[in-house]
């Protein structure tokens, strides 16, 4: 190739390949970025709340509020992430009287009426996975899709959402949870299947929330309702509010609405899920970038 045809490749390329450049570096600019000593106060409340008993104590409350005013000084946007992170554990994670919702069995869910799912807009459920046994649903995971679906017939202009990527034993086709879901959601419960959405990626619950906003970006959806088993539901809150805050914080307005739970054989202490939630709560914070 001759050196006018050269340089015109290397044009062509460029119109090419700038576009897709500048379109990642946007999205990449689009992440939120915490501030570092926000993040180390942030870590040190959740180290804290490992280490305490689960009774509230006033020296416990007096330094959690001294740490967001800490935050607050840093950065207003920090301090509205981690409030909002404080209110879920004092109201969710560690409220006996947490209010959930129970899936009574039937064909549609009239545990939702006040849930407020009827005046919040575009909303979706989002249906979280179970680990399958060789390759195929268990009860649990089927309970949840059985409230999802209920709930869906009761709402039929929400989306569905189904998340939970390959899990489990002995599953060498690599059968996901939402792929399952969404075939038993399709198949027995007779759901639209243009309804129905996957993220067959996600292995821990904080996959199960950050996936999930992305799947209701693509929709113009800002609430979902989280149906799951009531044993989960506490820290699935927990990380999908966190979610909605730092969303928020984006530019990319996200309410969590209501709880769904099918209620299954799991016990319900109000320890359970305690730590996971924590650990978890790490994890969502260290998959954002940082600045100085």
């Amino acid at each position: 190739m001759g050196t006018k045809g050269k340089r015109i490749l290397a044009a062509v390329l460029l119109a090419v390949l700038f576009p897709v450049l500048f379109s990642v570096s946007a999205e990449a600019e689009e992440r939120y970025l915490f501030h570092r000593r926000s993040v180390k106060i942030l870590k040190d409340i959740t180290g804290m709340l490992k280490k305490e008993n689960l009774k509230e104590t006033l020296s416990r409350q007096k330094k959690i509020a001294a740490d967001l005013e800490k935050i607050r000084k840093i950065s207003e946007s920090d301090f509205a992430i981690a409030a909002a992170i404080m209110d879920c554990w004092e109201n969710v994670m560690v409220n006996e009287d947490y209010p959930f919702i129970i899936y009574g069995g039937g064909e549609y869910a009239p545990e939702l009426e006040d849930s407020g799912i009827a005046g919040c807009g575009k909303h979706a459920f989002v249906v979280m996975g179970y680990a399958l046994s060789k390759g195929r649903m268990q009860a649990e995971l089927k309970g949840r899709c059985d409230a999802a679906a209920a709930a869906a017939r009761s709402w039929p202009d929400s989306i569905i959402i189904c998340t939970g990527g390959a899990t489990g034993g002995h599953n060498p086709e690599n059968h996901t949870e939402a792929g399952e879901m969404k075939a038993y959601l399709t198949g027995e419960c007779g759901i639209d299947p243009g309804r129905v959405f996957t993220d067959t990626e996600a292995k821990i619950t904080v996959d199960n929330a950050l996936n999930s906003l992305e799947i209701m970006k693509e929709h113009d959806v800002h609430a979902c309702t989280v149906v799951t088993s009531f044993f989960h539901q506490r820290w699935s809150q927990m990380l999908f509010r966190t979610m909605a805050a730092i969303s928020i914080e984006e530019g990319y307005p996200m309410e969590i609405i209501a709880n769904y739970n099918y209620k299954g054989n799991g016990s319900l202490r109000i320890e359970t899920g305690r730590g996971m939630a924590l650990n978890q709560l790490d994890t969502m914070i260290s998959r954002f970038g940082t600045v100085d």
